[in-house]
């Protein structure tokens, strides 16, 4: 941007001067369904100190809400997209960013920073306002707003009349509550809309009452509705109702039959009625149970199978003819209006209650129809039988190698549920930082994130926070670290077993209920480490290892490791000897004044030749007393295979490379399943994924890997994969495994049934235009041609993915109609639904480099029937009015 340089101290706007600046008489509800009173101050705009790193420069900022942006002077076209909101921190939330710019602190209370995406990349807006009065206006008034359109994306609020507002408020360039002819063309060219095709001057008159010309607002409206009509849906309606109303009877065959809610209660059907149905004026009588012989059959559309497949650019399938309902008409932007057959003549039977056409359209829009599908889990079973929301590199936000690091990361994913995160410890000059090591990529205060981590843990779920750490701190700074974190997060932090019994072998880790609102640690303590070298343990090239440790070995690793604890408990200094035998004892003044002595393993490449050495000749490396104490319930260890000679604690835990564990997935799948029934297990990406890409998770879960962490800052298959698998539960973060992957049972294991998905790609509901990168729409190009390309994804790499495309639809990207049928078979193994996951990306014919929007999700929280799916953005934020209408069905092969 081209902003010059000020200071904060140089205010030059004066609250005091302008009386009229703030309305402090307006209220506004944050939480309220309804649209938010918006002060005009902000509409006509007011000045903000717009903060960056390198200068504090005054700007202008306005607030549209009914287009639902926020907009300032600059040559970039500064722009926020309300619904692209993520978060707003003001005063002391946001002290982080306002300390890095050393702002002084008194400017904290009028300080404002927003959160959001753009261009599908996380950006952030610092600002300052000239009082407190003008930051809470702006602050509370951009929360109800955001608020607003979140509950128009989950269905809660009808979206009509605030897209209607949206796009009036667009369209009229003029701002004279007159829509011209080209203003209209232009508002079309917006919608993804062809004129010519859309007949658009026939519109444009008939809507014009009175022939003045122009559309006013109530014109607009008339012309709009008939821009929305759905065929589709129409189509569905009559199908339904037949020659009668589609009453309470017919609601509950199509909530029964078609939507396949078999579970579904009369009196909750009923519920649902009531709060839709607008047609009629007298209560229904409670319908009968649906019958095999009822009058009004399942009658699915007609599918057809492609005649022949050939491999697109991308090396998927796509159909080389389509499959078509039979009933399907063209695929046109207008194609016909809301009139139906209902008496006009009011009769007994017109009187009952009913749904209208737009009483059915808005219950398929509505949340009570939701594609998605969500349950309680017990949270009362061991920590082991839980698939945990796991981040990887968490303080990068960007290129693994020369990435920043901030607390921005931290943020962000707990913000989503993440429930684990990864600390990467060094020395720092005063207090010890986090850095990705031995890279070019910055470094960020552990104080700092501690902080965030401590601000932001139970936000967004209740359920325990792990900490993922690995200490490259030497020992001073490593007693900084245990200090930072019983500083940071008080008694929330775990330092000792829940019941006290700390020299007992547990049986079992505590639930997630147990460890509600708790803070765990977790790296690898150097002691058990140190015993791993005697029992000979070499590191093959790929990470993993072979052992010949024995159960001698191990119980005493076990028995020194109750000493340690039981000393660390203590008011006496350990006694080195009591933990080393054989050790020449080192002198208490070398250590530091909060830390003992504990022997370490080194470089894994020289170990065998260490465990070799004499006594006198191993290297002594050290561990914090205090560190070691917070190892409790997820203690770190080397993987040392898994057979019969290996015994592992269930508080102990290790992390596995992804190259490693797919190797270990190859040779010893059932050993892995069998492990993590009790063993907390951690698989993370390879160092060779610079650009911080991910995997496909869902082969880690199936062995019963419960941390499998991701890039979050990256949104790829693979976290679409993950952010849609932990929707679930509440966003919780923790989910229950399936019972194949918890209980004893080789038969569940083993189950094996093949299945037929079919989808029907029926219509999609205004495909977002791409952006540019200040987060405009790019008009200038025509209607995109959009195609719907469906893929399965399975736990199994070596059943592939499964890819087909649908026709394209030209020039209309406001309502395309494809009403096409793809059917894929996959095999579902051991009942575990919800590893197998459905992807849908809408993509232009012309330019199919980069999806227009997606959706994705596991298939055991996929209702079926007919269903609106909301699309996504590459950010996985969802748009405000796009969707995809499909129907959705299962059958055995």
């Amino acid at each position: 941007m081209d902003e010059g340089s000020s200071s904060c101290d140089s205010d030059q706007y004066k609250p005091d001067e302008n009386p009229t600046y703030i309305d402090t008489s307006a209220q506004i509800q944050a939480q309220s369904p309804v649209e938010p009173i918006v002060p005009l101050i902000l509409v006509q705009g007011t000045p903000l100190l717009k903060v960056t790193r390198d200068k504090t420069k005054q700007k202008f900022f306005r607030l549209d809400a009914d287009q639902g942006i926020v907009t300032w002077e600059s040559n970039k076209g500064g722009i926020i997209q309300i619904e692209n909101i993520k978060e707003i921190r003001t005063g002391q939330s946001a002290r982080y960013y306002r300390e890095h710019f050393k702002i002084p602190t008194d400017r904290e209370n009028r300080w404002m920073t927003i959160v959001y995406t753009s261009d599908n990349k996380y950006k952030i807006l610092h600002t300052i306002a000239f009082s407190q009065e003008a930051m809470r206006l702006w602050s509370t008034t951009l929360d109800s707003l955001r608020i607003l359109r979140l509950n128009i994306m989950s269905g809660v609020v009808s979206p009509a009349r605030i897209w209607e507002k949206h796009y009036w408020r667009g369209a009229d360039m003029s701002d004279d509550g007159k829509l011209e002819i080209a203003e209209a063309e232009r508002l079309c060219r917006r919608l993804g809309v062809d004129p010519i095709q859309a007949n658009l001057k026939v519109r444009f008159q008939s809507a014009d009452k009175g022939g003045k010309g122009y559309l006013d607002f109530s014109d607009f409206q008339t012309f709009v509705k008939k821009l929305h009509a759905r065929p589709d849906i129409k189509r569905l309606w009559n199908r339904m109702r037949g020659e009668g109303l589609f009453d309470l009877a017919v609601f509950t065959t199509f909530m029964r039959e078609e939507q396949m809610m078999t579970g579904i209660t009369d009196s909750e059907i009923a519920r649902i009625f009531k709060k839709y149905a607008t047609g009629g004026t007298e209560l229904p009588t409670p319908p009968p149970e649906p019958h095999a012989d009822s009058p009004i059959v399942s009658t699915q559309y007609k599918k057809v199978r492609p005649r022949s497949r050939s491999r697109s650019r991308s090396g998927s399938f796509s159909f080389s003819s389509t499959a078509k309902f039979k009933n399907a008409q063209p695929a046109s932007p207008v194609v016909c209006s809301y009139t139906d057959k209902e008496p006009s003549i009011p009769t007994p039977q017109s009187l009952t209650l009913h749904f209208t056409l737009d009483d059915f359209s808005a219950f398929l829009l509505g949340a009570d129809n939701s594609a998605f599908e969500d349950r309680d889990h017990d949270m009362t079973r061991p920590l082991s039988e839980y698939y945990i929301s796991s981040s990887h590199n968490t303080y990068l936000v960007g290129h693994q190698l020369v990435g920043e690091s901030t607390i921005e990361g931290y943020i962000r994913s707990l913000g989503s549920g993440c429930r684990s995160v990864e600390v990467d410890i060094w020395d720092g000059d005063y207090e010890p930082v986090i850095t990705h090591g031995r890279t070019l990529t910055g470094s960020v205060s552990l104080r700092h994130v501690a902080q965030a981590i401590a601000k932001y843990a139970f936000v967004a779920s209740p359920y325990p926070i792990i900490i993922s750490a690995e200490m490259h701190a030497g020992i001073e700074q490593q007693s900084m670290v245990s200090q930072i974190f019983r500083e940071e997060f008080g008694s929330a932090l775990i330092t000792c077993r829940l019941n006290d019994e700390d020299l007992e072998e547990l049986e079992g880790l505590p639930s997630p209920e147990e460890l509600k609102g708790r803070v765990l640690v977790k790296f690898k303590n150097a002691l058990l480490s140190e015993v791993e070298v005697e029992g000979e343990i070499e590191e093959t090239d790929d990470g993993s290892t072979d052992t010949e440790s024995t159960g001698k070995d191990l119980s005493r690793a076990r028995t020194i490791a109750k000493r340690v604890r039981s000393s660390f408990r203590s008011n006496r200094r350990p006694d080195p000897a009591d933990f080393s035998p054989g050790y020449p004892p080192t002198p208490a003044n070398t250590l530091d004044p909060m830390s003992a002595a504990i022997p370490t393993s080194p470089p894994r490449k020289k170990q065998r030749a260490y465990s070799n050495r004499s006594e006198l000749e191993r290297p002594k490396l050290k561990m914090s007393r205090s560190l070691a104490d917070l190892l409790v319930y997820t203690v770190g260890v080397k993987f040392r295979g898994l057979n019969k000679k290996e015994h592992y604690t269930v508080e102990q835990m290790f992390s596995l490379s992804e190259k490693t564990a797919n190797k270990v997935l190859k040779e010893n799948w059932m050993g892995l399943v069998k492990h993590c029934r009790t063993n907390l297990v951690r698989v993370y990406p390879n160092g060779t994924r610079v650009t911080s890409t991910n995997y496909e998770p869902a082969r880690y879960w199936a062995a019963g890997v419960q941390l499998v962490a991701m890039n979050w800052q990256t949104i790829d298959l693979g976290n679409m994969m993950n952010q849609s698998m932990f929707l679930r539960n509440r966003r919780a973060g923790y989910l229950l495994k399936p019972d194949a992957l918890r209980l004893k049972d080789k038969d569940l294991l083993a189950k094996r049934v093949d299945y037929v998905l079919e989808i029907t790609i029926i219509s999609a509901q205004q495909i977002p235009r791409k952006r540019d990168e200040n987060g405009r729409e790019i008009i200038k190009d025509g209607p995109a041609d959009p195609l719907v390309e469906v893929s399965l994804h399975t736990p199994d790499p070596s059943t592939g993915t499964q890819m087909y495309r649908t026709m394209a639809i030209p020039a209309n990207g406001f309502n395309p109609i494809w009403e096409e049928t793809v059917s894929i078979p996959f095999t579902c193994v051991a009942d575990m639904w919800d590893l197998v996951f459905l992807r849908l990306a809408v993509v232009n014919a012309e330019d199919d480099d980069e999806p227009l929007a997606v959706y994705c999700s596991p298939l055991g929280s996929l209702r079926k029937g007919y269903r609106h799916l909301p699309l996504h953005d590459l950010q996985f934020s969802q748009y405000l009015f796009s969707t995809l209408f499909v129907h959705i069905s299962l059958r055995r092969a």
